[in-house]
């Protein structure tokens, strides 16, 4: 379960890095430029955990499904958006370094929620 999670994290990565410095070169501020980011990413991310990784094509428990990504979602961006503005040096590459460390952290929380708690097996 651990491999496809890193192949669908890997590209969503990926995706949030590049939408978040393209909407960050455009001149939106850190705050929006990850939350853009993440909407997009967020959309693929759950579709693919739910379909690829953990197997739950169903939509029995879609909008309880749905609501725990959305909480376990948001609670990410504003970690990363908070940390970012906390070490921001106003340089995109550094910038996107600190970022590529942040969301390292937040990949292994995101995995354990939605392993235990998004896409559960008990329902």
């Amino acid at each position: 379960m651990i491999v496809p999670y890193s192949v669908v994290a890997a590209l969503s990565f990926i995706l949030d890095i590049a939408f978040f410095l393209f909407f960050h070169s455009n001149d939106l501020g850190i705050y929006e430029s990850s939350f853009y980011a993440r909407l997009i990413t967020a959309t693929f991310n759950f579709y693919a955990n739910k379909v690829w990784v953990f197997k739950k094509p169903s939509a029995e428990n879609l909008f309880t499904e749905i609501y725990r990504y959305v909480v376990s979602a948001t609670c990410a961006i504003v970690l990363s958006a908070v940390l970012l503005d906390l070490i921001n040096e106003n340089h995109s590459v550094l910038l996107a370094f600190y970022k590529f460390i942040i969301d390292s952290v937040i990949f292994v929380t995101g995995f354990l929620l939605q392993r235990f708690w998004v896409f559960r097996n008990d329902w």
